[in-house]
């Protein structure tokens, strides 16, 4: 967006996108944060503003809502790892570290030996 808002002709669209982000989130930084991740990806793949803004106008205002919209977009093929990823956090008496998270992957790699990354 940085970049956007150095060209004239788009900084105006830039300016009412972040107001209508702002609106919508109503102040839930949780809601914030992976719609301007998303939309960062989305400009580095060379989306217009237009289509972030459609973007913008199929999310779910609510939080829960927006977690289902989230997770329904998870590709089917990584859709096992992330469910064993979001009960092994949801069950965890603390924060688990990165490597933590990678033997818990890694534990069901006899059961499910397609999950092992890089192997063919």
């Amino acid at each position: 967006m940085r970049i956007l808002l150095k060209q004239e002709a788009h900084v105006q669209a830039v300016n009412l996108l972040k107001k209508k982000i702002n609106k919508r989130a109503d102040g839930v930084f949780l809601w914030v944060r992976p719609v301007v991740d998303g939309f960062s990806r989305g400009l580095t793949k060379g989306e217009s503003i237009e289509a972030l803004e459609s973007h913008l106008s199929e999310l779910p205002d609510d939080l829960n809502d927006f977690h289902r919209h989230m997770l329904s977009k998870i590709d089917r093929r990584y859709f096992r790892e992330t469910s064993m990823m979001l009960e092994a956090v949801l069950r965890a008496r603390s924060p688990f570290t990165v490597l933590q998270l990678a033997l818990i992957l890694y534990s069901n790699a006899a059961t499910y030996p397609e999950t092992i990354p890089f192997t063919s």
